[in-house]
């Protein structure tokens, strides 16, 4: 349980499609100041590697490509979104291999999709455990 909170209502907890509360916790340890910091930090990078993503296909960069959906793989590993892991995974691939060239824009499309709901769950997720007032 997130310290500072009531505990959770179960049947709330599987309304996330992307968020794992358990994962979560364990992250936190009980420290809702660092589980905000790493919100805060991940929902800041989520526009701006939108942009470097674009920007490195747009100059046919797959060198530089490869290396940022590695450093989002990374961090969504963190957050516990498997599906974005799983996709800036394939892109990786793909772009170190330089194959399936058309899947490029299909996965960073996927990316800003996925990014647009999770950083949608992520502001309920602080609201409804208030993380932001402990």
């Amino acid at each position: 349980m997130i310290a500072g909170t009531n505990s959770f209502d179960v049947t709330t907890m599987g309304t996330y499609k992307y968020i794992n509360i358990k994962h979560l916790e364990a992250l936190a340890e009980g420290n809702n100041e660092f589980v905000m910091e790493l919100i805060n930090m991940f929902t800041k990078q989520v526009p701006l590697f939108a942009e470097q993503l674009d920007m490195h296909l747009d100059n046919g960069d797959l060198v530089a490509l490869a290396k940022l959906s590695h450093k989002i793989k990374g961090s969504a590993a963190t957050m516990g979104f498997k599906q974005l892991v799983k996709n800036m995974k394939e892109l990786e691939e793909l772009a170190n291999q330089n194959t399936q060239t058309q899947r490029y824009s299909e996965l960073i499309d996927k990316y800003k999709q996925l990014t647009t709901e999770i950083v949608e769950e992520l502001k309920d997720y602080i609201h409804r455990y208030k993380l932001d007032e402990s």
